[in-house]
């Protein structure tokens, strides 16, 4: 018989620091034996003293009240997440600690029982501010998401028919994120800065060409926009996602993360979504399917744990890019099988690259 092990003061050995202690009874009264003189002897649990604490909870434009009890000696600091009861339902909600107000100040951390009010937000559903920046103007848009949803550094987001890249991240402390990978939660986003698709292309051609944009137009005349594709170096580009999962998911094998960069991304899209091909998103490949993020075709194939000679069957496979990616691993003696139900998406695929059979 294995007996619960409890931390408590032993009148023999131990009186005054607290010792292991095997609980022999529980009821009616708990007896307890120590592990280190064998004296049997009871135990009196001391009651921690509770304290009310008053809690306005922010969301958007409005705010509630509730109050959440706490042991007196808890310290809380800012930044610090629970749950809270609020709304005429009593709905419970995650929120995050923003503001501690104790004796007419306002502090990082306090007691318990030194508090007055905690400040807080909800961050089941947050509101992220985006600032895009347009040719030579910008403009802010709201983007409702779920408190957990991460935004990263080079990924590619859109709004009905525009698309932007994220190339900076302001956290609530002020500090700023803004290498290429990096990742910071919404519910500690104050504010995203990214450039729209259009500018990204321009930033682009001028790296490659030397071109410059066109100035700033004068007297309301129309700013002249570049036709046709830009040659974009998707090498370059594929490296640099890759390094970016590299730092973000250290779990993930580099022998995954290896294959993925001999496999073309870009070429498993159509050509109006190849400029988009290596921002670390799902994006369209048409009939209503999408092309998995990288970071997720990374995550799955780490999980195969493939290894050179191993037959794999995929059911659904799209465009054909994950089953290329697995191709890679299971190289050489190895197969790769994939099912795709939609007859255009199937053809498109054995157009690809990679040892599958679609």
């Amino acid at each position: 018989m294995v007996h619960e092990i409890i931390q408590a003061q032993c009148p023999n050995c131990s009186p005054h620091e607290p010792v292991p202690h095997d609980i022999l009874k529980e009821k009616p009264d708990i007896l307890i034996k120590c592990t280190l003189c064998c004296t049997i002897h009871p135990y009196y649990s001391e009651k921690k003293k509770k304290t009310n604490i008053r809690v306005v909870i922010s969301a958007g434009d409005s705010s509630t009240t509730s109050t959440i009890v706490q042991e007196s000696d808890e310290i809380i600091s800012v930044d610090d997440e629970f749950i809270v009861e609020s709304g005429p339902e009593g709905e419970a909600s995650f929120v995050l600690v923003t503001s501690i107000e104790s004796g007419d100040k306002r502090v990082n951390s306090a007691r318990a029982d030194e508090i007055d009010t905690i400040w807080t937000r909800h961050t089941d559903t947050v509101t992220t501010k985006i600032s895009i920046t347009r040719g030579w103007q910008t403009e802010s848009i709201e983007m409702e998401v779920p408190g957990e949803r991460e935004f990263t550094i080079g990924e590619m987001l859109s709004s009905g028919p525009d698309r932007f890249v994220i190339k900076k991240i302001k956290v609530r402390d002020g500090q700023f994120f803004k290498r290429n990978g990096e990742c910071v939660m919404a519910k500690y986003i104050k504010r995203i800065f990214a450039d729209s698709s259009e500018r990204m292309e321009w930033l682009r051609d001028y790296k490659k060409t030397g071109k410059k944009r066109p100035g700033k137009p004068r007297f309301g005349g129309p700013v002249i926009k570049p036709r046709g594709a830009f040659n974009m170096d998707f090498e370059k580009e594929r490296r640099q996602l890759i390094n970016g999962l590299r730092s973000r998911y250290p779990e993930i094998r580099d022998r995954v993360l290896d294959a993925m960069v001999r496999v073309p991304r870009h070429s498993f899209m159509h050509e109006s979504e190849q400029r988009f091909a290596y921002a670390d998103n799902p994006l369209s490949i048409g009939e209503g399917q999408t092309i998995s993020a990288p970071h997720m075709v990374a995550i799955m194939c780490n999980l195969l744990e493939l290894e050179p000679g191993q037959k794999v069957l995929e059911v659904g496979g799209g465009c054909g890019y994950h089953a290329a990616v697995m191709a890679e691993l299971v190289r050489p003696g190895g197969h790769v099988y994939t099912i795709e139900r939609i007859p255009s998406l199937a053809a498109f695929a054995r157009k690809k690259p990679g040892q599958c059979r679609i």
